[in-house]
């Protein structure tokens, strides 16, 4: 068996970014471990929510000349913060700051035990850089958490090897009983979107009896409206894009977990697109006042949803996963 090494290491990229990450994480460690401390004061505990728009790019289809499309979208999504500010005192001179821990705050990250962690009047021990003593944080990353990420990057990376090698293994045992030995590469290329399809389709029901079991509680729906983006899309290699606009349904709905309000805007199936009516028609489900059950992840409560249905993607899924499955049969028999 001989292993494409090119195609292993490009497959290995994936845990290489997160060892990248998590080095850099350790090294803001090591940056602030020489920092001083102070005490401190929690002068403003609350949460605050706003939306979040992320651009997402992906190459799809085949155009002439073996050509993808590059379509980019625009994502919308409600965040929920931990604004957090404390106040200390240096050499005198009285300092307020907002940064909790190391590296940027992207939402939905330990909102609720943030603000429990920190009320508004508790005294608190504030990490501050000696040159420039504005710079402060409350938390530095807990080494075991940093282990556990590495333990987790190793596995991830001994899966993509042992799939990968598995992957040749598969490949060498077709080629050597396939009727037609040429159609290998067709034949493992089936089978590998067969097994792909089927583990989406199994995630996906797991999810939804995850998401079903969660804690419930009553929410109510805050705003309700149409927004638009823009999707564009260019053909590789060409300086030309079309453009189209996008309808969304913004549904935000707000319910409370400890006492702590918290937005949601993830209703399960909710459907964007090209035609207005389609958001307008859900829009028009939810108005404003509109009562809700909210369905949340108790160990990350800013994680809900309102409809945890799975609806009929496991079945699709599944159904496209088995005739894949004959198809690639067929191709080795045939």
């Amino acid at each position: 068996m001989s292993v494409n090494w090119p195609w292993l290491l490009g497959l290995l990229a994936l845990p290489g970014l997160f060892a990248l990450m998590v080095l850099w994480i350790t090294w803001q460690n090591w940056r602030t471990s020489g920092w001083r401390n102070a005490v401190g004061r929690i002068v403003e505990s609350r949460s605050t929510a706003r939306d979040v728009r992320t651009r997402e790019s992906h190459l799809t289809g085949r155009s002439d000349h073996n050509r993808g499309t590059l379509v980019t979208t625009e994502r919308i999504d409600r965040k929920n913060f931990a604004d957090i500010a404390y106040q200390y005192t240096v050499d005198g001179r009285t300092y307020v700051s907002r940064q909790v821990g190391i590296g940027p705050d992207h939402g939905n990250l330990d909102v609720v035990a943030l603000l429990q962690r920190y009320p508004a009047g508790k005294i608190v021990t504030v990490f501050y850089d000696p040159a420039s003593p504005g710079n402060a944080i409350l938390e530095r990353d807990d080494p075991r958490r940093l282990r556990e990420a590495w333990l987790a990057i190793a596995i991830l990376a001994a899966v993509i090897v042992i799939g990968f090698l598995a992957f040749d293994l598969v490949a060498d045992f077709i080629a050597a009983h396939a009727v037609n030995p040429r159609r290998t590469v067709p034949i493992m290329f089936v089978l590998v979107a067969a097994v792909l399809l089927g583990l989406m389709a199994w995630a996906a029901i797991r999810r939804a009896a995850t998401m079903r079991a969660w804690p419930a509680t009553d929410g109510v729906v805050a705003s309700s409206r149409v927004e638009q983006t823009i999707m564009r899309r260019r053909r590789s290699g060409s300086q030309y894009s079309t453009t189209a606009t996008v309808y969304v349904p913004r549904v935000i709905y707000r319910y409370q977990v400890a006492g702590i309000d918290i937005d949601g805007d993830q209703f399960g199936r909710m459907r964007s697109g090209t035609a207005a009516a389609v958001a307008e028609r859900v829009v028009a489900a939810f108005p404003a006042g509109t009562k809700v059950v909210v369905h949340y992840d108790p160990n990350e409560p800013t994680t809900a949803i309102v409809d945890p249905a799975a609806g009929r993607l496991p079945q699709v899924l599944g159904g496209i996963a088995l005739v894949l499955f004959a198809v690639a049969g067929a191709l080795a028999v045939l």
